[in-house]
């Protein structure tokens, strides 16, 4: 959830409840003052609440100082951006974390790839067989067209190799009908070995969140 001045200010105002409310007023408007300004200056308000420090730091930097001289005012320091040396550092956090992410990145792609190769190999030796045994089971219907174009197109007379034509086509649909029960199933188990893949890399995904 994106942090808002108002959240910002009521984080603080609820560190400071040990201190009386006329004694937090000076820090409330040195840290109003600080706003306004870095607002004329173009910044979002996200902008100028990523430059502030912590409130918690603030809050203990403020009772400590109240603590020293209560009749003293805070002073202006208290609301300042953090520091250059403690931006870089994060910034440089982040960067090595992004180098590790890309390299990481890189290496389940190369993964998935080898991964998803016997997949699409057995996807398409699936199709293939689906498409020798549907050829298989419907060659008796091709034989008996050739058949009929033989003795009524070119009025050729019926002959042995026409009824040898016919029960090769037979013998061929019987294995037809023999692989296309073994391509079902084959395929069933690579779809439910997808299936179990594609929840693998949902888990992973959820799990780096």
């Amino acid at each position: 959830m994106e942090v808002t001045l108002k959240m910002y200010k009521d984080q603080l105002k609820t560190l400071l409840t040990d201190i009386p409310y006329k004694e937090q007023q000076p820090l409330f408007d040195d840290l109003k003052d600080f706003f306004n300004k870095e607002q004329r200056s173009g910044k979002s308000e996200t902008q100028i609440l990523q430059q502030l420090a912590d409130p918690m730091v603030v809050a203990n930097d403020f009772i400590a100082e109240y603590k020293l001289n209560k009749t003293e005012q805070p002073k202006t320091s208290n609301i300042q951006p953090m520091h250059t040396d403690t931006i870089q550092a994060e910034r440089t956090h982040r960067d090595k974390r992004s180098i590790g992410y890309i390299f990481c990145m890189i290496g389940l792609v190369f993964l998935h790839l080898f991964l998803i190769a016997p997949f699409a190999a057995g996807f398409l030796g699936v199709i293939a067989f689906f498409m020798v045994a549907c050829v298989l089971i419907f060659s008796p219907i091709l034989a008996l067209i050739e058949i009929v174009i033989q003795l009524y197109v070119f009025q050729n007379p019926f002959e042995t190799a026409n009824s040898l034509s016919l029960f090769t086509s037979i013998f061929l649909c019987g294995i037809g009908m023999l692989l296309f029960p073994v391509a079902k199933y084959v395929g069933s188990m690579l779809k439910h070995g997808v299936q179990r893949y594609i929840a693998f890399n949902r888990n992973l995904i959820k799990g780096g969140k």
